[in-house]
């Protein structure tokens, strides 16, 4: 456990499967769906969809940059449980305000983890721009930094999940992920829309 690669492969993975759980299971409570799953990004793509939702958790040991990619015709068929209405019936700025409302949820389960564990961060709001700005963001990886993408899918639409992760407390960070990975499911509590 003291091999400096083993702990940074460790914490790594750990960080990775904290938010891919929390973007599975805050999608499928938000959207009412149950059979969400994730699966691997085949290929090295610049571009996941034409749009794209984000946002910042950071705080001094950590930051991250959680996006989500998807295409309008998705995100409308997966807001149709929480607008209570056919995909046909539902406005591109709806669809766009569901997928920024899933990426500020699991931006705050996110924030909760860290905040539970002692460690403070904060969340900026989520923001909206096109899906082809992704082209512009850094790419890093290392042990300080690293990248993940995975896709969401469910029987009614899919979304691409993307993160950048940037670790300054390693310390903290561990204590997070060992934390997350002890609680057996997360805390989705209730959620509203507005």
């Amino acid at each position: 456990m003291n091999d400096l690669n083993t702990v940074n492969h460790e914490l790594v993975a750990g960080v990775k499967e904290m938010i891919r759980s929390r973007s599975l299971g805050m999608a499928r409570h938000y959207a009412g769906i149950d059979d969400f799953a994730t699966q691997p990004i085949e290929g090295d793509l610049s571009v996941y969809g034409h749009w794209m939702t984000l946002i910042l958790v950071a705080g001094k040991a950590a930051k991250l940059t959680f996006k989500v990619h998807f295409m309008e015709e998705e995100a409308k068929k997966l807001a149709t449980h929480v607008y209570a209405r056919p995909p046909t019936d539902i406005s591109t700025p709806q669809a766009i305000d569901f997928m920024k409302e899933l990426c500020n949820l699991v931006a705050g389960s996110l924030k909760k983890e860290f905040q539970d564990s002692g460690v403070i961060v904060g969340i900026s709001l989520p923001m909206v721009t096109r899906g082809f700005d992704e082209v512009f963001f850094p790419r890093g990886d290392g042990f300080s930094q690293f990248e993940d993408q995975w896709k969401v899918i469910s029987s009614r639409g899919e979304f691409v999940c993307s993160s950048h992760f940037e670790v300054m407390d390693i310390a903290a960070v561990g204590n997070v992920t060992t934390r997350a990975a002890s609680s057996q499911t997360a805390d989705m509590g209730d959620v509203d829309f507005l």
